[in-house]
């Protein structure tokens, strides 16, 4: 395993002119990328909108290094919550969230397709 996260950097940003704005984080190792997210940020509510680490870099810290780079990027903007949502079954991603202080708000019945899954909707404060 990993004892240090991997290099992340931001990989791209937009403002669509109508006050949302998002942003792109990559993690590298030597032998390129392993991971990616996607946040966004419209006032003071921000979103996770996507997370993906390649299955050779999973429980090392990755995702959550790239998550906090987000979460962070989206205090500085002046977020103060941030939202995601996650397929029901995806208990790694829970746990993730989970220690990241994401809290569980609510499900979207049937969300997700192929196959058909429910969505766990889960927020957490971004403290000033």
């Amino acid at each position: 395993p990993q004892t240090e996260p991997p290099a992340t950097r931001r990989g791209s940003s937009a403002e669509d002119g109508v006050g949302l704005t998002r942003a792109s984080f990559v993690a590298e190792d030597t032998s390129g990328v392993i991971g990616f997210c996607v946040f966004s940020r419209a006032g003071e509510l921000a979103e996770l909108e996507s997370v993906a680490v390649s299955e050779r870099a999973r429980r090392q810290g990755v995702g959550r290094a790239l998550c906090r780079h987000g979460m962070e990027w989206s205090r500085s903007l002046g977020a103060t919550a941030i939202e995601l949502e996650v397929r029901a079954s995806s208990e790694g991603a829970l746990a993730l969230y989970r220690l990241l202080g994401f809290v569980d708000q609510g499900r979207r019945r049937g969300y997700y397709h192929d196959p058909t899954e429910d969505a766990v909707l889960m927020a957490a404060a971004l403290p000033s």
